[in-house]
């Protein structure tokens, strides 16, 4: 245990005379026992650790610092948990009067950080600085009980988690959003009611919630009415509803345990990779940027004709076209969801300086400049799918099993060949994709549309 038993009774003790005078809250989207959280988080840094000794330090400094402005912007951070922090993005306009489907979305969030928060607070007991230290002095409304433990932070929790849901309604502003989340954990630490690694706990708990939550039915619908609502309030136009998974656990997409990160922006390794890139766009050839463009226009089935022969075209096979599209609808949203997770700049957005050509590294139809390109380089979309699909086909095809890797291989090299991707984003999609390929054709709902599909190959005359 990480504090001693009599400490530990003490505080249930405390709990339990709180809950009596409130109301329990329910789950919504998602319950503490589908993100067990004491597994997922590290241990907080213990007091008096040299880590601990550290964050004390950041939060004396940030107290010693912070200014009446400062001050004022914090205080109004604690005042509001919900999703309408992101007004300073999204105008005067976004307002809970204005809007009240997004409005309930929101509530509903709040409710649900507080049901997976609370119990990891209670597991990890970790003293808030002002309970540890008397001369931290915080400028937010807190709570006489020393039980009121401080970790994951509860305010940032919330933060991050509206942030993600409110990115899937308005992408257009993921990276402003985003960065008022990150503002509006860091007021946490101005307040001196957390430390650095509460809120940055925080930040992983959002993440792995909003996964669970994306194959939640209600979840999905209230999105829908709220995106909805809120585009049309912002002058926007309809998008489409996010992708689920229809046969792959959130356990099984989950990109933390699938990928390694990629190198950071200026290590040595991502220099080495940007260099690369350089010299490919320089050194490709036409024949080889023609492909490219062909392979970058070409992110479905087809992209396998050619391996397979032009017996395979899906008008015909309407069985093989049905698991090929369940296929392509999970190798998605697992490929989304890593790109979301790791939030790796394209190359020619990190090229510094930037290209003035900046059109030559891309095999986009309609060039984007560097800056209004999303962080969704890792992994390559195109890649992962080309690897789901090549494993996939390759069961079912085995006697062209080899030619259809290859052409996964050369589907691949294509996104090197555009500059649209570093090499270490499309060997990631090539472990993405192999990953899912094979757990989608382990999959036992899924099992009797393979069999149709190569009961419906072999009438076909495509395999034996």
């Amino acid at each position: 245990m990480r504090n001693n038993f009599i400490f530990g009774i003490a505080a249930l003790s405390v709990f339990s005379l709180n809950a009596s005078a409130q109301t329990a809250r329910k789950p919504i989207f998602v319950s503490p026992e589908q993100l067990d959280l004491e597994a997922i988080l590290p241990n907080p840094p213990a007091d008096n650790s040299p880590q601990g000794n550290a964050e004390l330090a950041e939060v004396r400094r940030l107290q010693e610092s912070r200014g009446a402005a400062e001050i004022a912007h914090v205080k109004a951070d604690d005042e509001e948990e919900d999703i309408f922090i992101f007004k300073d993005v999204l105008g005067a306009r976004f307002t809970p009067d204005a809007l009240p489907l997004t409005a309930l979305l929101s509530t509903h969030i709040h409710s649900d950080e507080g049901v997976i928060s609370g119990p990891a607070k209670k597991v990890f007991q970790k003293l808030r600085p002002f309970n540890f230290d008397s001369s931290i002095k915080p400028v937010c409304k807190t709570n006489a009980n020393v039980a009121d433990y401080g970790y994951p932070s509860g305010h940032a929790t919330t933060g991050y988690l509206e942030a993600l849901v409110l990115i899937l309604m308005v992408p257009e502003k993921r990276d402003a959003i985003l960065a008022r989340a990150d503002d509006y954990a860091h007021s946490r630490v101005v307040c001196a009611v957390h430390y650095p690694s509460d809120v940055a706990a925080s930040k992983s708990v959002a993440y792995a919630a909003i996964g669970i939550m994306m194959n939640q039915p209600q979840f999905q619908k209230e999105l829908q009415d709220a995106r909805a609502e809120t585009r049309r309030m912002l002058g926007l136009a309809a998008t489409r509803p996010s992708r689920a998974a229809q046969y792959l656990t959130q356990a099984e997409l989950d990109p933390s345990r699938l990928l390694p990160p990629p190198p950071k922006d200026g290590s040595a390794a991502q220099q080495r990779e940007m260099a690369e890139v350089r010299h490919l766009v320089q050194t490709r050839t036409a024949q080889q940027f023609a492909q490219a463009k062909w392979d970058a226009a070409h992110e479905d089935p087809s992209a396998f004709a050619a391996a397979i022969g032009p017996e395979f075209d899906l008008v015909k096979l309407p069985a093989t076209g049905k698991l090929l599209a369940a296929v392509m609808n999970d190798q998605a949203v697992a490929a989304g969801a890593a790109k979301e997770y790791f939030h790796r700049k394209f190359p020619v957005a990190a090229a510094d300086p930037q290209p003035a050509a900046f059109a030559d590294w891309s095999c986009d139809a309609v060039s984007r400049k560097p800056g209004e390109r999303p962080l969704r380089s890792y992994p390559s979309g195109h890649t992962t799918m080309g690897y789901t699909l090549a494993i996939v086909l390759a069961n079912l095809l085995p006697e062209k099993a080899q030619a259809i890797m290859a052409r996964a291989t050369e589907y691949g090299y294509s996104r090197e060949v555009c500059g649209d991707h570093y090499h270490s984003d499309v060997e990631a999609g090539h472990a993405l994709g192999s990953a899912i390929g094979i757990r989608l054709l382990e999959n036992p709902a899924l099992k009797p549309q393979v069999e149709a599909a190569r009961s419906e190959l072999r009438a076909a005359h495509l395999t034996n």
